[in-house]
């Protein structure tokens, strides 16, 4: 860890620069926040496709650029409803 940089926006830390700063840090982790429960409601609503396309990569080994693009779209991936007041929508931890 270096300790010695001022940690600025350009320099060789620049999360630890967002880090320290607390209202940059609780934005951070608002964002992460959204982000897993948004996941974790994807892969909820999901499941079968996901198990598909990990299915597809565990048989191909490696695939590239429109391939993966054609088998999300073969799975039939659906946007779940984000029910907020749900105590099903957040994960549990």
């Amino acid at each position: 860890m270096n300790r010695a940089s001022g940690a600025g926006p350009f320099g060789e830390n620049p999360l630890g620069a967002v880090l320290a700063d607390r209202q940059k840090r609780a934005a951070a982790a608002q964002i992460l926040g959204q982000a897993y429960v948004s996941a974790f409601a994807l892969m909820a609503a999901n499941r079968e496709p996901i198990e598909q396309i990990a299915d597809t990569l565990v048989e191909r080994k490696e695939m590239h650029g429109d391939e993966v693009v054609d088998l999300l779209n073969s799975v039939g991936l659906k946007r779940p409803e984000l029910a907020l007041m749900d105590d099903r929508t957040w994960p549990e931890i």
